[in-house]
Protein backbone atom coordinates (compact mmCIF):
# COMPACT_ATOMS: atom_id res chain seq x y z
CA UNK A 1 0.00 0.00 0.00
CA UNK A 2 3.00 2.30 0.44
CA UNK A 3 4.25 4.19 3.47
CA UNK A 4 2.20 7.29 2.57
CA UNK A 5 -1.09 5.41 2.34
CA UNK A 6 -0.40 3.54 5.58
CA UNK A 7 0.36 6.78 7.45
CA UNK A 8 -2.79 8.40 6.05
CA UNK A 9 -4.90 5.47 7.28
CA UNK A 10 -3.28 5.48 10.72
CA UNK A 11 -3.82 9.23 11.09
CA UNK A 12 -7.49 8.66 10.25
CA UNK A 13 -7.85 5.76 12.71
CA UNK A 14 -6.11 7.77 15.44
CA UNK A 15 -8.56 10.65 14.77
CA UNK A 16 -5.74 13.16 14.88
CA UNK A 17 -4.61 15.91 12.53
CA UNK A 18 -1.69 15.72 10.14
CA UNK A 19 -0.25 18.84 11.76
CA UNK A 20 -0.27 17.28 15.24
CA UNK A 21 1.36 14.13 13.91
CA UNK A 22 4.01 16.16 12.06
CA UNK A 23 4.85 18.13 15.22
CA UNK A 24 5.17 14.88 17.22
CA UNK A 25 7.65 13.66 14.60
CA UNK A 26 9.64 16.93 14.73
CA UNK A 27 8.68 17.60 11.13
CA UNK A 28 7.04 20.46 9.30
CA UNK A 29 3.55 19.87 7.85
CA UNK A 30 4.99 20.36 4.36
CA UNK A 31 7.68 17.76 5.04
CA UNK A 32 5.05 15.25 6.16
CA UNK A 33 2.94 16.09 3.11
CA UNK A 34 5.80 15.07 0.82
CA UNK A 35 6.01 11.67 2.53
CA UNK A 36 2.24 11.16 2.36
CA UNK A 37 2.16 11.98 -1.36
CA UNK A 38 5.22 9.83 -2.13
CA UNK A 39 7.44 12.72 -3.21
CA UNK A 40 10.10 11.76 -0.71
CA UNK A 41 10.89 9.08 1.86
CA UNK A 42 12.71 9.23 5.19
CA UNK A 43 16.42 8.52 4.80
CA UNK A 44 17.57 4.94 5.30
CA UNK A 45 19.55 5.92 8.40
CA UNK A 46 16.37 7.48 9.83
CA UNK A 47 14.20 4.43 9.11
CA UNK A 48 14.20 2.70 12.49
CA UNK A 49 13.88 5.91 14.53
CA UNK A 50 11.10 7.18 12.25
CA UNK A 51 9.10 3.94 12.55
CA UNK A 52 9.51 3.68 16.32
CA UNK A 53 8.51 7.29 16.88
CA UNK A 54 5.47 7.02 14.62
CA UNK A 55 4.33 3.69 16.07
CA UNK A 56 4.61 5.09 19.61
CA UNK A 57 2.45 8.07 18.66
CA UNK A 58 -0.26 5.96 17.03
CA UNK A 59 -0.28 3.32 19.78
CA UNK A 60 -0.85 6.04 22.38
CA UNK A 61 -3.78 7.41 20.37
CA UNK A 62 -5.39 4.15 19.24
CA UNK A 63 -4.86 1.46 21.87
CA UNK A 64 -7.92 0.26 23.75
CA UNK A 65 -9.73 -3.03 24.35
CA UNK A 66 -10.48 -4.67 20.99
CA UNK A 67 -8.76 -1.89 19.03
CA UNK A 68 -7.56 -4.41 16.42
CA UNK A 69 -11.03 -4.16 14.85
CA UNK A 70 -10.25 -0.58 13.79
CA UNK A 71 -7.67 -1.84 11.30
CA UNK A 72 -9.97 -3.91 9.07
CA UNK A 73 -9.34 -1.77 5.96
CA UNK A 74 -5.55 -2.04 6.08
CA UNK A 75 -4.90 -5.23 8.08
CA UNK A 76 -7.68 -7.78 7.37
CA UNK A 77 -5.37 -10.41 8.91
CA UNK A 78 -4.35 -9.34 12.41
CA UNK A 79 -4.48 -10.37 16.09
CA UNK A 80 -5.92 -9.00 19.32
CA UNK A 81 -3.31 -6.88 21.08
CA UNK A 82 -2.91 -7.71 24.76
CA UNK A 83 -1.08 -4.45 25.54
CA UNK A 84 -0.21 -1.06 24.10
CA UNK A 85 3.34 -2.31 23.65
CA UNK A 86 2.13 -5.15 21.39
CA UNK A 87 0.26 -2.67 19.20
CA UNK A 88 3.28 -0.37 19.08
CA UNK A 89 5.56 -3.24 18.05
CA UNK A 90 3.11 -4.38 15.37
CA UNK A 91 2.82 -0.89 13.87
CA UNK A 92 6.62 -0.47 13.92
CA UNK A 93 6.98 -3.69 11.91
CA UNK A 94 4.26 -2.61 9.46
CA UNK A 95 5.77 0.84 8.91
CA UNK A 96 9.27 -0.56 8.48
CA UNK A 97 7.99 -3.16 5.98
CA UNK A 98 6.33 -0.49 3.81
CA UNK A 99 9.29 1.84 4.12
CA UNK A 100 11.69 -0.93 3.04
CA UNK A 101 9.58 -1.53 -0.07
CA UNK A 102 9.59 2.17 -0.90
CA UNK A 103 13.36 2.54 -0.39
CA UNK A 104 14.00 -0.55 -2.56
CA UNK A 105 11.92 0.90 -5.40
CA UNK A 106 13.64 4.27 -5.00
CA UNK A 107 17.03 2.56 -5.34
CA UNK A 108 15.95 0.49 -8.39
CA UNK A 109 16.07 -2.84 -6.53
CA UNK A 110 14.02 -5.48 -8.33
CA UNK A 111 11.79 -6.98 -5.62
CA UNK A 112 10.61 -9.72 -8.01
CA UNK A 113 14.15 -11.10 -8.30
CA UNK A 114 16.03 -10.13 -5.13
CA UNK A 115 19.59 -11.26 -4.52
CA UNK A 116 18.82 -12.36 -0.96
CA UNK A 117 15.83 -13.34 1.13
CA UNK A 118 14.58 -12.02 4.47
CA UNK A 119 14.19 -14.04 7.67
CA UNK A 120 12.30 -13.34 10.90
CA UNK A 121 13.17 -14.98 14.22
CA UNK A 122 10.97 -15.36 17.28
CA UNK A 123 7.24 -15.83 17.94
CA UNK A 124 6.27 -12.17 18.28
CA UNK A 125 8.23 -11.06 15.20
CA UNK A 126 6.79 -13.88 13.08
CA UNK A 127 3.24 -13.17 14.31
CA UNK A 128 3.58 -9.49 13.41
CA UNK A 129 5.22 -9.99 10.02
CA UNK A 130 2.91 -12.83 8.99
CA UNK A 131 -0.10 -10.53 9.51
CA UNK A 132 1.60 -7.59 7.79
CA UNK A 133 2.76 -9.54 4.72
CA UNK A 134 -0.51 -11.41 4.12
CA UNK A 135 -2.64 -8.30 4.75
CA UNK A 136 -0.52 -6.26 2.34
CA UNK A 137 -1.15 -8.77 -0.44
CA UNK A 138 -4.91 -8.92 0.23
CA UNK A 139 -5.33 -5.14 0.34
CA UNK A 140 -3.27 -4.46 -2.78
CA UNK A 141 -4.61 -7.20 -5.06
CA UNK A 142 -7.90 -7.06 -6.96
CA UNK A 143 -7.23 -10.31 -8.80
CA UNK A 144 -8.03 -13.75 -7.30
CA UNK A 145 -5.46 -14.95 -4.76
CA UNK A 146 -4.41 -18.59 -4.42
CA UNK A 147 -2.92 -19.63 -1.08
CA UNK A 148 -1.29 -23.03 -0.52
CA UNK A 149 -0.36 -24.26 2.93
CA UNK A 150 0.97 -27.05 5.11
CA UNK A 151 0.84 -24.86 8.21
CA UNK A 152 0.62 -26.90 11.45
CA UNK A 153 -2.37 -24.88 12.61
CA UNK A 154 -2.98 -27.07 15.65
CA UNK A 155 0.61 -27.66 16.76
CA UNK A 156 1.59 -26.39 20.19
CA UNK A 157 4.95 -25.37 18.78
CA UNK A 158 3.17 -22.58 16.88
CA UNK A 159 0.25 -21.99 19.26
CA UNK A 160 1.47 -18.48 20.11
CA UNK A 161 1.36 -17.60 16.41
CA UNK A 162 -1.40 -19.22 14.36
CA UNK A 163 -4.02 -19.50 17.08
CA UNK A 164 -3.85 -15.77 17.79
CA UNK A 165 -4.47 -14.69 14.21
CA UNK A 166 -7.90 -13.27 13.35
CA UNK A 167 -9.55 -12.38 10.05
CA UNK A 168 -11.56 -9.22 10.63
CA UNK A 169 -12.76 -8.30 7.16
CA UNK A 170 -16.54 -8.46 7.63
CA UNK A 171 -17.15 -9.83 4.14
CA UNK A 172 -16.01 -13.20 2.88
CA UNK A 173 -13.06 -12.83 0.54
CA UNK A 174 -14.67 -14.36 -2.56
CA UNK A 175 -11.46 -13.90 -4.53
CA UNK A 176 -9.27 -15.89 -2.11
CA UNK A 177 -8.89 -19.65 -2.25
CA UNK A 178 -7.02 -21.38 0.56
CA UNK A 179 -5.60 -24.81 -0.30
CA UNK A 180 -4.47 -26.83 2.72
CA UNK A 181 -2.40 -30.02 2.35
CA UNK A 182 -2.22 -32.74 5.01
CA UNK A 183 -1.46 -36.43 5.41
CA UNK A 184 -3.94 -38.47 7.45
CA UNK A 185 -1.50 -40.11 9.93
CA UNK A 186 -0.06 -36.81 11.16
CA UNK A 187 -3.53 -35.25 11.09
CA UNK A 188 -4.93 -38.01 13.31
CA UNK A 189 -1.98 -37.70 15.69
CA UNK A 190 -2.64 -33.96 16.01
CA UNK A 191 -6.32 -34.60 16.65
CA UNK A 192 -5.59 -37.01 19.50
CA UNK A 193 -2.76 -34.97 21.00
CA UNK A 194 -4.39 -31.53 20.94
CA UNK A 195 -8.10 -32.48 21.08
CA UNK A 196 -8.96 -30.10 18.23
CA UNK A 197 -12.43 -29.39 16.89
CA UNK A 198 -11.65 -29.95 13.22
CA UNK A 199 -15.16 -29.47 11.86
CA UNK A 200 -15.58 -26.19 13.73
CA UNK A 201 -12.29 -24.94 12.28
CA UNK A 202 -13.41 -25.83 8.75
CA UNK A 203 -16.72 -24.02 9.15
CA UNK A 204 -14.99 -20.90 10.51
CA UNK A 205 -12.48 -20.88 7.63
CA UNK A 206 -15.28 -21.11 5.07
CA UNK A 207 -16.70 -17.84 6.40
CA UNK A 208 -13.73 -15.94 4.99
CA UNK A 209 -12.17 -17.91 2.14
CA UNK A 210 -12.94 -20.72 -0.28
CA UNK A 211 -11.29 -23.59 1.57
CA UNK A 212 -9.96 -26.57 -0.39
CA UNK A 213 -8.58 -29.62 1.38
CA UNK A 214 -5.91 -31.78 -0.27
CA UNK A 215 -4.77 -35.18 0.96
CA UNK A 216 -1.17 -36.28 0.48
CA UNK A 217 0.02 -39.86 0.78
CA UNK A 218 3.39 -38.85 2.18
CA UNK A 219 4.09 -35.98 4.52
CA UNK A 220 5.63 -32.92 2.85
CA UNK A 221 8.81 -31.99 4.68
CA UNK A 222 8.36 -28.22 4.29
CA UNK A 223 6.06 -26.17 6.50
CA UNK A 224 5.01 -23.28 4.29
CA UNK A 225 2.46 -20.70 3.21
CA UNK A 226 2.60 -19.92 -0.51
CA UNK A 227 0.74 -17.08 -2.19
CA UNK A 228 1.00 -18.09 -5.82
CA UNK A 229 3.11 -15.65 -7.80
CA UNK A 230 3.81 -13.34 -4.86
CA UNK A 231 5.63 -14.86 -1.91
CA UNK A 232 6.59 -18.02 -0.07
CA UNK A 233 6.88 -18.19 3.73
CA UNK A 234 8.92 -21.12 5.06
CA UNK A 235 8.65 -22.06 8.74
CA UNK A 236 11.06 -24.08 10.87
CA UNK A 237 11.98 -24.65 14.51
CA UNK A 238 15.58 -24.05 15.61
CA UNK A 239 17.53 -26.26 18.04
CA UNK A 240 16.54 -24.15 21.05
CA UNK A 241 12.86 -24.24 20.07
CA UNK A 242 12.75 -20.75 18.56
CA UNK A 243 10.62 -20.52 15.38
CA UNK A 244 12.08 -19.05 12.18
CA UNK A 245 10.19 -17.68 9.15
CA UNK A 246 11.89 -17.04 5.81
CA UNK A 247 10.28 -14.77 3.20
CA UNK A 248 11.02 -15.66 -0.44
CA UNK A 249 9.77 -13.42 -3.26
CA UNK A 250 11.99 -14.54 -6.16
CA UNK A 251 9.45 -15.15 -8.95
CA UNK A 252 11.56 -17.84 -10.59
CA UNK A 253 11.79 -19.92 -7.43
CA UNK A 254 8.09 -19.42 -6.64
CA UNK A 255 7.23 -21.04 -9.98
CA UNK A 256 9.60 -23.95 -9.37
CA UNK A 257 8.23 -24.49 -5.86
CA UNK A 258 4.59 -24.47 -7.02
CA UNK A 259 5.26 -26.90 -9.87
CA UNK A 260 7.10 -29.25 -7.50
CA UNK A 261 4.20 -29.10 -5.04
CA UNK A 262 1.57 -30.02 -7.61
CA UNK A 263 3.70 -32.92 -8.86
CA UNK A 264 3.43 -34.56 -5.46
CA UNK A 265 0.92 -37.36 -5.04
CA UNK A 266 -1.92 -35.09 -3.92
CA UNK A 267 -5.67 -35.55 -4.12
CA UNK A 268 -8.34 -32.91 -3.65
CA UNK A 269 -11.00 -34.09 -1.19
CA UNK A 270 -13.28 -31.05 -0.93
CA UNK A 271 -15.35 -29.35 -3.64
CA UNK A 272 -17.45 -26.22 -3.87
CA UNK A 273 -20.94 -26.01 -5.36
CA UNK A 274 -19.84 -25.16 -8.92
CA UNK A 275 -17.28 -27.97 -8.96
CA UNK A 276 -19.87 -30.51 -7.84
CA UNK A 277 -22.35 -29.36 -10.48
CA UNK A 278 -19.68 -29.63 -13.17
CA UNK A 279 -18.71 -33.12 -12.00
CA UNK A 280 -22.33 -34.32 -12.06
CA UNK A 281 -22.88 -32.89 -15.52
CA UNK A 282 -19.76 -34.62 -16.78
CA UNK A 283 -20.68 -37.96 -15.14
CA UNK A 284 -24.38 -38.36 -14.16
CA UNK A 285 -23.64 -41.77 -12.64
CA UNK A 286 -21.40 -40.18 -10.00
CA UNK A 287 -24.19 -40.07 -7.38
CA UNK A 288 -24.82 -43.81 -7.74
CA UNK A 289 -21.10 -44.50 -7.39
CA UNK A 290 -20.97 -42.46 -4.18
CA UNK A 291 -24.07 -44.01 -2.61
CA UNK A 292 -22.78 -47.51 -3.35
CA UNK A 293 -19.69 -46.84 -1.21
CA UNK A 294 -19.65 -47.61 2.50
CA UNK A 295 -20.19 -44.32 4.36
CA UNK A 296 -19.38 -44.07 8.07
CA UNK A 297 -20.83 -40.61 8.67
CA UNK A 298 -22.28 -37.63 6.85
CA UNK A 299 -21.91 -34.05 8.10
CA UNK A 300 -24.29 -31.32 6.96
CA UNK A 301 -23.40 -27.66 7.51
CA UNK A 302 -26.50 -26.26 5.81
CA UNK A 303 -28.79 -24.25 8.06
CA UNK A 304 -32.21 -25.80 8.66
CA UNK A 305 -33.78 -22.74 7.07
CA UNK A 306 -32.44 -23.87 3.70
CA UNK A 307 -33.99 -27.32 3.96
CA UNK A 308 -37.64 -26.48 4.71
CA UNK A 309 -40.13 -23.99 3.33
CA UNK A 310 -40.96 -20.70 5.05
CA UNK A 311 -44.43 -21.87 6.20
CA UNK A 312 -43.01 -25.02 7.75
CA UNK A 313 -40.31 -23.03 9.52
CA UNK A 314 -42.90 -20.61 10.95
CA UNK A 315 -45.00 -23.57 12.16
CA UNK A 316 -42.02 -25.10 13.94
CA UNK A 317 -41.12 -21.81 15.57
CA UNK A 318 -44.74 -21.37 16.69
CA UNK A 319 -44.84 -24.86 18.20
CA UNK A 320 -41.55 -24.22 20.00
CA UNK A 321 -42.89 -21.00 21.53
CA UNK A 322 -46.08 -22.73 22.68
CA UNK A 323 -44.06 -25.48 24.38
CA UNK A 324 -41.85 -22.89 26.05
CA UNK A 325 -44.88 -20.94 27.31
CA UNK A 326 -46.43 -24.14 28.74
CA UNK A 327 -43.19 -24.89 30.61
CA UNK A 328 -43.09 -21.37 32.03
CA UNK A 329 -46.74 -21.58 33.15
CA UNK A 330 -46.11 -24.98 34.75
CA UNK A 331 -43.06 -23.60 36.54
CA UNK A 332 -45.03 -20.64 37.92
CA UNK A 333 -47.88 -22.92 39.08
CA UNK A 334 -45.45 -25.20 40.84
Amino acid sequence: MGIGVLLEELICIAQTSKTDFAISMNMTPSGLSKILTGKRLPLFKEKRAFCRQASNYFAEAIYCLGCYLKFENIFPVIYDFSSKYELETFLAHALEYELDKGLSTENDINLDYPERETSFLGKKTILNMLCVIVSDSIVNENTPLELYSTLPLFSRRYSDIFRRIKIINPKKQKNISFNHFFDMPSFEDSYEEYDIDVLSSIVKAQQYVDLNLWKITKEIDSTFLLLKGQFLLLFSIQMDGTPLMVLITHKGYLTVFFNSLMKKNVKKISYNRNEVISALEADPSLIDKLTDRHIDAVYNFISIGYLIEQKELETRIGNYRKQRNRKEEHSETF
